[in-house]
């Protein structure tokens, strides 16, 4: 999640998703949840959706048919842009990486629901190398 700079002064720099494990104050400035977890492998937890590196990654269940990952910043922020990076190492993932709907605002969701902030982006897919 990228910003112009305005709004919280507490975020360092202009990638605020990274910043999970940064601490103001002694308070953790990001909090991350996901619907499920790949067979309950720690290796795919929603934490590693935001920790900045592009070797782990967030993978809910396979049968999980509504999977969805919820990122809570402490303060409002201005974003502007989200970026998410399918799994490029497996294809069976890439397919799956379809219909997502992305919503950005101050309410957190209510398990799967979080329509009651605004729509911001949609992604139809499914991935394909002419969408990089």
């Amino acid at each position: 999640m990228y910003n112009t700079g305005e709004g919280a002064a507490i975020y360092p720099g202009s990638n605020l998703a990274i910043y999970k494990v940064y601490k103001h104050q002694g308070v953790h400035i990001a909090s991350v949840t996901g619907s499920s977890v790949f067979y309950s492998n720690p290796m795919y937890v929603p934490q590693h959706a935001i920790d900045g590196d592009t070797m782990t990654f967030f993978h809910s269940d396979s049968l999980d048919m509504e999977p969805w990952l919820s990122l809570v910043l402490r303060e409002p922020v201005m974003v502007n842009t989200v970026r998410i990076y399918p799994d490029f190492t497996h294809s069976k993932r890439l397919v799956r990486f379809k219909n997502v709907e992305i919503r950005v605002g101050m309410n957190p969701p209510v398990g799967a629901d979080a329509t009651m902030n605004p729509f911001f982006a949609f992604y139809a897919g499914p991935y394909d190398n002419s969408s990089w």
